[in-house]
């Protein structure tokens, strides 16, 4: 294996920070970032582009080379879906010591399960019965989550790689990941505060202009409009405020 250095190492640990900063997943204190080429043992084909563990992501060295070339938002959702495989993997490790997790027990012990019988992508009828895993479901449709997050206030082209079948179960999970998990709501509403006042801001009517053309020394009357522009009465406006008086 080939540690991850350089450009390669900073995309990943932008999607980290991302998720650190905005508290979405939980992740040990410290990963171990690897390439490795395909074809070999891990990585007989292309199609499987990451494995991780509760210390480690090892990636798929041309599958990641590929897409950092041609399709960045691609990876980065990949980037996330094995990050969610790591948070599932720390969450087991937490449980069994008795530590405290975010995640309900009962959906941590499916994840155990899950893990102990899954079933590895290694391309053709293997892909559908890899992909309809509840671990698996989970990671696209949390990877699908993220990635849009990411991209919210852009317009990076989102279009990805994810297979049919792994696609129509993900997707209709990531819209109740959406709706139920509070650091997603809570991240969204910010996000359409900002846009409002973006908007606000826009569409503010422009500060009335002082009329600087109001002659020295001539006296406005009281129910003259005020020189300033307000369209108000000088008396309910810049009287007595030494401006005009």
């Amino acid at each position: 294996m080939e540690p991850i250095t350089g450009s390669n190492l900073q995309i990943i640990k932008n999607c980290i920070n991302f998720v650190r900063a905005n508290d979405f997943l939980l992740l040990p204190d410290s990963l171990n970032y690897y390439f490795e080429d395909c074809p070999s043992a891990r990585f007989p084909t292309m199609d499987n582009a990451c494995e991780s563990n509760s210390k480690e992501l090892i990636f798929n060295k041309p599958w990641f080379l590929k897409r950092t070339t041609e399709h960045k938002a691609d990876l980065e959702f990949f980037i996330f879906h094995e990050l969610r495989h790591v948070h599932q993997l720390h969450s087991i490790d937490l449980f069994l010591n008795g530590c405290q997790c975010k995640d309900k027990p009962e959906t941590i012990v499916t994840w155990k399960q899950g893990f102990e019988r899954y079933v590895k992508n290694t391309g053709g009828s293997s892909q559908n019965l890899n992909v309809s895993q509840e671990v698996e479901i989970d990671a696209n449709a949390f990877g699908l989550c993220l990635v849009n997050l990411l991209h919210l206030e852009d317009s990076e082209d989102l279009s990805l790689s994810l297979p049919e079948e792994a696609a129509r179960l993900a997707e209709p999970r990531s819209e109740l990941y959406y709706d139920n998990n509070p650091k997603f709501k809570d991240y969204i509403n910010a996000y359409n505060i900002r846009e409002a006042l973006k908007h606000q801001q826009l569409f503010l009517p422009a500060m009335p202009t002082p009329n600087n053309t109001v002659q020295r020394g001539r006296k406005i009357e009281p129910n003259e409009k005020c020189p300033c522009g307000s369209n108000k009465k000088f008396k309910k406006c810049c009287r007595g405020k030494g401006i005009y008086d």
